[in-house]
C-alpha cells in the first residue's frame, strides 16, 4: 500500500485571501447596517420632539382664554429637548424668528350673531427644522371654538 507524503495540510493562501475578503465584505455590512441605525433613531428622536412640541402647543392654546388665541397667529415657539431645555431642534436657517415652531390661526367659521356669535378657528401648529435628514417639517391642525 503506498502512502501519500504529499499531502498538504492547512489552509493555502487562496483560501486564506477568499477567506479574508469574506469576512471583510461581512465586518463592512454590518458596520454600514450600524451606522444607518443610529442615524434612524436619530431621525426617530427629532421627530418625537417635534410631534411631542406640536401636541403641547395645541394643549396650551385650548387651555388659553379664547379671546386671546388670535393674537398667536404667525407667532414661533421653541423645541425643548426630552429634558425640557430650550434648543431641542435646530429651526431652518433665515427663519424670521429663529424657532422651529409656528402657530398660524385662521377664522375658520362664524355662525349666530350679536352674543349668540360663535367663532371657530383653524389652527395649525408646524415645526420646521434641520435634522440628520436635511430640512423635516412636520403639522398638527386642530379647530378650536368657544367653550361655554
Amino acid at each position: 500500500m503506498k502512502r501519500e507524503t504529499d499531502r498538504q495540510d492547512g489552509f493555502i493562501l487562496v483560501e486564506l485571501i477568499a477567506g479574508a475578503v469574506v469576512t471583510i465584505i461581512a465586518l463592512t455590512a454590518i458596520v454600514s447596517l450600524s451606522l444607518e441605525h443610529s442615524k434612524l433613531r436619530r431621525v426617530d428622536r427629532e421627530l418625537s420632539l417635534a410631534v411631542t412640541a406640536c401636541r403641547n402647543e395645541l394643549e396650551a392654546m385650548r387651555a388659553m382664554p379664547f379671546d386671546q388665541v388670535l393674537a398667536l397667529n404667525n407667532t414661533g415657539f421653541d423645541v425643548p429637548d426630552k429634558m425640557g431645555r430650550p434648543g431641542g431642534l435646530k429651526a431652518l436657517p433665515k427663519d424670521a424668528d429663529g424657532l422651529p415652531g409656528s402657530r398660524f390661526v385662521v377664522l375658520d367659521k362664524t355662525s349666530g350673531t350679536g352674543k349668540d356669535r360663535v367663532d371657530l378657528y383653524r389652527v395649525t401648529v408646524r415645526v420646521d427644522w434641520i435634522g440628520v435628514l436635511d430640512r423635516r417639517s412636520f403639522e398638527l391642525t386642530t379647530l378650536l371654538g368657544a367653550r361655554k
